[in-house]
């Protein structure tokens, strides 16, 4: 309604047809390469996004906001080789209000030492603007071990709960290796 209103008050007569039905407002964001099915499912390049993220683009849709973050959020995330990261990633990040970066990363915490060093060995430093990185092989992937090989980051409660410092930590769901279940 809201972008109707606009395309209206801003004379864009041309853009209204295509307001008009959800596969219209849709391909505005991402072109064809997205569907609406007659059962409400919302897919991209033929992958059903889930309901709660779907939920949240649509609400952002009749909001007038610009759901695009949410999109590119989605097509890093199936680049991710893990089943299991793709599906639990999201349920995750919309459960515990980890925002979203307009290029698709989300910003998550990571309890550091005071001289930003992790907490566990005190070697790996997390000065802003270093990047950190690891082989995906020798990264734990097993969810029921909360804190095992690899680095880690979560909610900012979960952070503040056992360090010195929180720092903020943009990361590509592309890299994600393990959503622990704690």
């Amino acid at each position: 309604y809201e972008m109707i209103r606009k395309a209206i008050l801003e004379e864009k007569w041309s853009d209204i047809p295509g307001l008009l039905t959800p596969d219209g407002s849709l391909e505005k964001w991402v072109g064809d390469r997205a569907s609406i099915s007659s059962e409400g499912k919302m897919s991209i390049d033929g992958r059903e996004l889930p309901n709660s993220l779907k939920e949240r683009i649509n609400s952002m849709i009749t909001k007038g906001e610009d759901p695009a973050p949410f999109f590119r959020f989605w097509e890093r995330l199936l680049k991710n080789p893990s089943w299991r990261s793709v599906e639990q990633l999201w349920p995750f990040l919309a459960n515990s209000g980890i925002p979203i970066t307009k290029d698709g990363c989300f910003l998550a915490y990571k309890g550091v030492r005071h001289d930003l060093k992790d907490q566990h060995s005190g070697t790996v430093s997390n000065v802003p603007g270093v990047i950190n990185e690891l082989p995906r092989n020798q990264i734990s992937d097993d969810p029921n071990v909360a804190c095992h090989f690899g680095f880690h980051v979560g909610a900012l409660s979960y952070a503040r709960g056992f360090a010195a410092r929180v720092v903020v930590c943009k990361v590509d769901p592309s890299d994600v290796v393990c959503i622990p279940y704690d």
